[in-house]
């Protein structure tokens, strides 16, 4: 979000490339431009890199605590922003009820993102909510409904919630817009072996593994392989 005035919008960019790719250094140039007037965009930034040094808790608390007192002139679709960003960080601090008070209150302020849908979902489903997951994610592809990532979400969701045919539906989807998406291809496996059809699950996770080899969801995909070829045997 561009809430930094001009002048400091490059600064701004430069501290969040340097907070995700290095964040270490990210860390370091955000407390030093916040000494030197950087304030929200060099708290918001700082915030940033404790996420991509996995302080999951401490950014929490430091981008909800941006999020409240942010200026009521900010627009709506920057506080919105930080507070899915506080929100997210959240859910990875293991806090998914903090996490979905901040992300309701993120998507009161821009409705519009889909985004902020699927962020909120995420939150109910670590809960076991899976209905109101499938409620969020198509609110999200209301707005985007060329997602892979939210339809594979949906079919998830509702395989969890016992409507294995819905779920079978939404990955057709998911997988006819992104033929090579990793959360797609595990989920479609899933369903396929939960249908009996082991051949079609084994070769979708050995497409996935070779497309995403190296992945945590490949990891998941050999362990799903594995599993699958004890019980064959």
């Amino acid at each position: 979000p561009n809430y930094a005035p001009l002048d400091k919008r490059e600064n701004y960019q430069k501290c969040m490339r340097l907070a995700r790719n290095s964040p270490d250094k990210g860390f370091e140039e955000a407390l030093r431009w916040q000494d030197h007037g950087g304030a929200d965009a060099a708290r918001h930034c700082a915030a940033v890199a404790l996420i991509h040094l996995k302080q999951f808790k401490e950014a929490a608390v430091r981008l909800e605590a941006l999020a409240q007192k942010m200026p009521k002139s900010t627009p709506d679709a920057v506080r919105a922003e930080i507070f899915a960003h506080a929100g997210q960080a959240w859910l990875e601090a293991n806090d998914p009820t903090h996490a979905f008070t901040l992300q309701s209150i993120a998507i009161k302020l821009n409705p519009q993102n889909a985004q902020l849908w699927v962020d909120r979902a995420t939150s109910h489903a670590s809960k076991g909510r899976y209905a109101d997951a499938v409620e969020d994610l198509s609110e999200s592809l209301k707005l985007r409904p060329g997602s892979a990532e939210a339809w594979t979400l949906r079919a998830s969701a509702y395989r969890y919630a016992g409507n294995l045919a819905a779920a079978r539906h939404d990955i057709v989807r998911a997988i006819s817009i992104d033929p090579a998406h990793a959360g797609g291809l595990l989920e479609s496996g899933i369903l396929m072996r939960l249908a009996g059809d082991k051949d079609s699950a084994r070769q979708e996770w050995l497409k996935l593994i070779e497309l995403h080899e190296g992945s945590p969801v490949a990891e998941t995909a050999k362990r799903n392989l594995e599993i699958l070829d004890v019980n064959t045997q």
